[in-house]
């Protein structure tokens, strides 16, 4: 059927007859070859995009084929680092009530500010007691 198809000197009513097809099935099947050989929208896109520069070359994953003690040895730490982000969208995350305290608290203990934040209450040096209210010590973070 796609030889009939692709070949101009061939009248559609000896495709009709000689398939056993109407000819409103045979501009069916048109449509459909043609639909066939069409490329692919999403696929055009992306080889756009590759012509213009917008995909990254990908680099080979860096494969470490060391023991366990020498990578002890050479004091290697596979920590990973933690997503950072500000106070205040911690705070709003905090507020929303959606995430449960046991995370929020480890994602908390990640962020730069907060460890910025214990630094510093440890290096605070204490108020005398003498010289405050009972109203300012319960200001006092400890």
């Amino acid at each position: 059927m796609t030889q009939l198809l692709g070949s101009a000197s061939v009248s559609d009513e000896y495709i009709c007859r000689y398939v056993g097809i109407t000819p409103a099935e045979l501009q069916m099947a048109r449509k459909v070859e043609a639909m066939q050989a069409a490329p692919d929208p999403i696929q055009m896109m992306m080889q756009m995009a590759d012509q213009i520069g917008g995909a990254k070359e990908t680099k080979p994953k860096k494969v470490d084929h060391r023991t366990v003690s020498e990578l002890r040895a050479a004091k290697v730490s596979h920590k990973k680092k933690v997503p950072q982000m500000s106070r205040e969208a911690f705070e709003k995350m905090e507020q929303t009530g959606r995430f449960p305290d046991k995370m929020m608290e480890a994602i908390k203990k990640g962020q730069k500010w907060y460890q910025e934040d214990l630094k510093r209450r440890r290096w605070r040096k204490p108020a005398r007691a003498s010289h405050l209210r009972p109203e300012d010590l319960l200001k006092i973070r400890v």
